[in-house]
């Protein structure tokens, strides 16, 4: 008869076989081997593939030959068979043993997204100073730190319903150096100075949401006409937000002489953990610009992470210059969200 019967010849592969195949891929999966993985599935393929050739140019399966190992033919060419079997053996048991030995593909991947040994840092952060409508005193450069109501509402509108999720640095910081996971479409929310509008006008929106953010604050200003006190301060950190530190009085880091480091960064520091009764771990520089020196007495003052602006991350202290982009108060909604594509 020349009436072929793949179904059986499938079968005739042996159960333990595909276990075998089955248990060496679940290894591969958990070692995370990409390559070996895609091997694996190759060679596997042919394996099957080139069994069938074998068979259908000998013509040799016939319907009469239930089961199918009492085929004459097949019982001819059994010898090549069980060859094949070891050959898959050990293949698949050397490639389990390799993918638990070395990184493979996909860390050799993940070692092209590391700065410094950590984590890349590719998570979208925004940096907010003012949201309040634009006034007839503003000049064009002070636009771009004020961002109208309008434009803020609909900016958290479409992170919102683009399914982008909030996280604080605690999570960015578990992310660069152990490499947890973060939500999908991760994006930080921060805000500088302790501009008034940011309690009155932002913290609304992200309520609205389920938004968290961090707040960097300027404690030289606190209480003063249009900017937060000491109680919003506090109300926002019993609320999950953030509070970092921002300096006394917002002068560049990289003019400071000795003393004014406990002027601008210990004491500010030493207030906002009074304010706030919590420690407060995360500091943003003035104007986004620090230098070696200015990382090293943030280090000292047991700070976890920095924030700067547009500079590259350093890969020397990669977690002390964590980059940020300006929610530009000109921009739109859609433009924001093209941003932070192209720059993260």
């Amino acid at each position: 008869h020349r009436h072929y019967n793949l179904t059986l010849l499938l079968l005739y592969v042996k159960i333990e076989n595909i276990l075998l195949f089955c248990c060496n891929l679940c290894a591969l999966l958990i070692s995370g081997n990409a390559l070996a993985i895609f091997i694996i599935l190759f060679v596997f393929a042919g394996i099957i593939y080139g069994m069938i050739i074998i068979i259908l140019i000998k013509r040799a399966i016939c319907v009469n030959c239930i089961p199918l190992v009492n085929c004459p033919v097949m019982k001819k060419y059994n010898y090549r068979f069980k060859l094949l079997s070891a050959f898959v053996l050990c293949f698949f048991s050397s490639i389990t043993i390799y993918a638990q030995r070395n990184p493979g593909a996909s860390t050799r991947q993940d070692a092209n997204n590391m700065v410094g040994g950590l984590h890349k840092m590719d998570v979208p952060i925004l940096c907010y100073h003012n949201i309040r409508d634009w006034r007839s005193g503003d000049t064009k450069s002070e636009k771009v730190y004020i961002v109208p109501v309008a434009l803020f509402k609909a900016e958290m509108k479409m992170l919102h319903d683009s399914g982008y999720h909030t996280i604080l640095p605690d999570q960015l910081i578990a992310y660069m150096t152990k490499g947890e996971k973060l939500p999908s479409k991760p994006v930080m929310l921060t805000f500088d100075d302790a501009d008034a509008s940011q309690y009155t006008n932002a913290l609304p929106e992200l309520n609205k949401y389920g938004f968290k953010g961090v707040f960097f604050i300027m404690t030289v200003v606190l209480g003063r006409p249009n900017y937060m006190d000491r109680k919003q301060v506090a109300e926002l950190a019993a609320k999950g937000h953030i509070i970092g530190c921002h300096t006394w009085d917002h002068h560049m880091v990289t003019k400071y002489t000795e003393s004014d480091w406990v002027k601008q960064i210990e004491k500010p520091w030493n207030d906002l953990k009074k304010i706030t009764n919590m420690p407060v771990k995360y500091f943003a520089y003035p104007f986004g610009l620090w230098n070696t020196n200015a990382v090293e007495h943030i280090k000292k003052y047991g700070f976890t992470a920095a924030f700067q602006l547009a500079k590259k991350t350093d890969k020397t202290n990669p977690l002390f210059t964590v980059r940020r982009i300006i929610a530009d108060g000109n921009a739109t909604a859609p433009r924001l969200i093209r941003e932070m594509k192209a720059d993260f």
